[in-house]
C-alpha cells in the first residue's frame, strides 16, 4: 500500500501548493506522474499499509522555576522510576523567600494577637483588628506561594519510563517553562497505522492485523483500538491505532513496519516476536 503512504507523505507540500493557481497546475502534473510510479511499485498486496509504533505516553518536562540546574543525573537512554528525580535546581533563593515569608507571617500573628488583646480592653477600634486579620492572611499567602516554589526546586518522574533527549545541562540557568527534557512510557506502546479512508466502511476497533518490524523483521499480532478523528483530504487516509500483542524489548518507539488488516477481520496470529519463514511452533499457526 505504499500508494497510500506516499499520497499521506506529500500532504503538506500539497497544501502549500493549492493556495496558487499555478501550484495548482503544477501539483495536479506532479500527483500524475509521481502516484503512477508509486502505484506501479507497489508490491506489498491490498491489504497492506505502513505502521509506525509509538508510546502511549510521552512528555516534554519543563521549568516551573527560573534558576540554574544543580543536577541532572540522567542522560538520553536511561530509565527512570515514577517519582525518581530528575531536575534539581539550586534554590537557595527559593527557601530563603520561604524563611521570609514564615517571618512575615509569624510578624503579622504576633501583630493581631496584640490588637486583639487590646481591643478586649476598648483600647483598638474594630477596624485595626480587621486590618490585621487581612495582613495574617495575606502572608499566610506569601508563605504557601513559597513553598509551592521550594517545591518546584526538583522535577520529578511523573511515571516509569525512558530519557528520550535532554535540552538543558547541568549548569546551566534556565528561566522558567523551559523545556529539560523529553520521556516516554515505553512499556506501553501502540501501533500507529495509515490506512485508506474508504476502509471506513468495514474497519472497526477490534479488528486483527499482523505487524512486520522493518528494523528487526519480526511479525506480531494486534487489534485495533480506535480510529482516527478525521480524513486527510488529499492523501484520502485515516489514522487508526492499535495494540500490539505479547511485545518483546527489541520493539522501541519510532520503529516502523507493514501492516496487515484482512477485511474479514480476523488475522493469522504469529507467534511473539516470529521471524518471517520461521518454523511453525507445535500446535500455533504458520507465520505469514
Amino acid at each position: 500500500m505504499m500508494r497510500f503512504a506516499f499520497a499521506h507523505a506529500i500532504t503538506s507540500a500539497a497544501k502549500s501548493l493549492v493556495a496558487r493557481p499555478a501550484g495548482r497546475l503544477a501539483l495536479g502534473v506532479a500527483l500524475c506522474a509521481l502516484s503512477s510510479q508509486a502505484f506501479a511499485a507497489d508490491p506489498t498486496g491490498d491489504d497492506a499499509v505502513r505502521t509506525l509504533i509509538r508510546p502511549r505516553t510521552q512528555a516534554v518536562l519543563s521549568s516551573e522555576i527560573a534558576g540554574r540546574i544543580l543536577r541532572l543525573p540522567l542522560h538520553e537512554g536511561d530509565r527512570f522510576r515514577s517519582g525518581e528525580v530528575l531536575v534539581e535546581f539550586d534554590c537557595s533563593w527559593v527557601t530563603a523567600a520561604q524563611s521570609a515569608a514564615q517571618a512575615g507571617l509569624t510578624h503579622a500573628q504576633a501583630r493581631l494577637s496584640g490588637l486583639e488583646a487590646l481591643a478586649s480592653m476598648r483600647s483598638a477600634g474594630s477596624m485595626d483588628v480587621a486590618l490585621a486579620r487581612a495582613e495574617v492572611e495575606r502572608a499566610r499567602a506569601e508563605l504557601k506561594t513559597a513553598s509551592l516554589s521550594v517545591k518546584h526546586c526538583v522535577v520529578n518522574a511523573p511515571f516509569n519510563g525512558r530519557v528520550i533527549d535532554l535540552r538543558a545541562r547541568a549548569f546551566e540557568s534556565v528561566p522558567a517553562n523551559t523545556p529539560l527534557l523529553s520521556v516516554l512510557d515505553d512499556s506501553d506502546l501502540e501501533a500507529s497505522l495509515v490506512v485508506p479512508s474508504s476502509w471506513l466502511t468495514w474497519l472497526k476497533p477490534g479488528n486483527a492485523f499482523t505487524l512486520e518490524i522493518d528494523e528487526t523483521h519480526r511479525r506480531y499480532s494486534g487489534r485495533i483500538t480506535r480510529l482516527g478523528a478525521s480524513v486527510d483530504p488529499v492523501s484520502q487516509t485515516v489514522t487508526v491505532f492499535g495494540s500490539l500483542n505479547d511485545v518483546d524489548p527489541s520493539v522501541v518507539a519510532g520503529m516502523s513496519g507493514t501492516a496487515r488488516i484482512p477485511q474479514s477481520g480476523t488475522a493469522e496470529a504469529p507467534a511473539s516476536g516470529t521471524a518471517p519463514g520461521s518454523p511453525r511452533a507445535p500446535g500455533g499457526p504458520t507465520p505469514r
